[in-house]
């Protein structure tokens, strides 16, 4: 199928141009490599282009998590410089798992691979499965 660029929030997003789109079968392997937050940096026109793709990196505990109502877990992460929230969904089949998360302190630098970087508004990271966001343990 044929797509054009759009933009909705923020978010980049594919729009499709014509009725029956062809999809191939899969599973395909991921052929991007993870984004290295370390390079890149956390600001929002650094980050744009790498909507949706999977990040790398370690970034310190700016604020503790915090839980909303419905239980939805978010914390705000930095750079030194540039902060970016992630929100961990209370939907997910594992968000059980990322309780630890809540126990984190302000300074707590944290290694991140696999999670993605998601929009709203502005950038922010998500994750699926706490192997993708750990705490980094002083050796």
């Amino acid at each position: 199928g044929t797509f054009k660029k759009a933009d909705f929030n923020g978010l980049i997003q594919a729009e499709l141009q014509e009725d029956a789109p062809t999809v191939e079968a899969g599973p395909h392997a991921l052929t991007l490599e993870k984004v290295d937050l370390g390079v890149v940096g956390l600001t929002a026109e650094a980050l744009a282009p790498y909507q949706s793709r999977l990040v790398t990196g370690e970034l310190t505990v700016k604020t503790i998590a915090a839980k909303d109502g419905k239980g939805n877990i978010t914390l705000l992460l930095t750079d030194g410089t540039n902060d970016i929230t992630l929100r961990l969904d209370y939907r997910l089949a594992k968000i059980a798992e990322f309780e630890y998360l809540m126990a984190l302190v302000v300074g707590d630098v944290v290694v991140l691979d696999g999670a993605l970087i998601g929009w709203y508004n502005g950038p922010q990271l998500a994750a699926d499965d706490p192997v993708q966001v750990v705490k980094k343990v002083a050796s």
